[in-house]
């Protein structure tokens, strides 16, 4: 199955536009010959010229492998790249969880545990964690609406009646669109 990886170069006139040739030439030294001594891509300005031709050609030679080869390949060859996952493959993907990525925090009115996205860095001297889960919408209206900003209980209810300030989902995000695009 050859899912979606996403190789992205930054092109900087200060430094050197090199990682798809680094790509080319390190990882794929049997596809060389593509880029060989061809003029459009002999240096970095050219390479910028012709950044269209070379983008469908690096896509030509990955789509020929699965996201995890091509990512330890790449990685091997010095090259900085990482596969693109969904969030099935990023929640069992091997690394993020032997680093404790993910933490099991509770949400929802029921207050269930799930897993979340935890913080991208990790301090040795400084252990750092989420508090808590993701909030709910309009969970917090009372205390900003009226004990930070002084509005009466019955303002802040005007405000959701009038749909100004949500407490609840429209009913109509949950319903399957018409042949038009609009919700039923």
């Amino acid at each position: 199955c050859f899912m979606s990886f996403q190789i992205i170069c930054v092109v900087n006139y200060e430094f050197n536009f090199t990682q798809p040739y680094i790509f080319v030439s390190q990882v794929h030294s049997y596809h060389k010959h593509i880029l060989g001594n061809d003029p459009r891509f002999s240096d970095r300005n050219s390479r910028y010229k012709h950044r269209d031709e070379l983008d469908k050609l690096i896509g030509s030679i990955t789509l020929r492998y699965e996201k995890e080869e091509l990512f330890h390949e790449l990685q091997e060859a010095g090259v900085c790249a990482a596969p693109t996952h969904n969030g099935v493959e990023a929640l069992n993907d091997p690394h993020l969880n032997a680093r404790g990525f993910f933490e099991e925090l509770p949400t929802g009115r029921n207050r269930e545990t799930h897993r979340y996205p935890g913080l991208m860095w990790k301090m040795k001297h400084t252990p750092n964690k989420l508090r808590t889960g993701p909030v709910l919408l309009g969970e917090h209206n009372q205390e900003i609406y009226c004990e930070l900003l002084g509005y009466s209980p019955e303002k802040l209810q005007s405000l959701i009646d009038r749909g100004l300030v949500g407490d609840s989902f429209p009913k109509t995000i949950w319903e399957a669109p018409t042949e038009n695009g609009a919700n039923a």
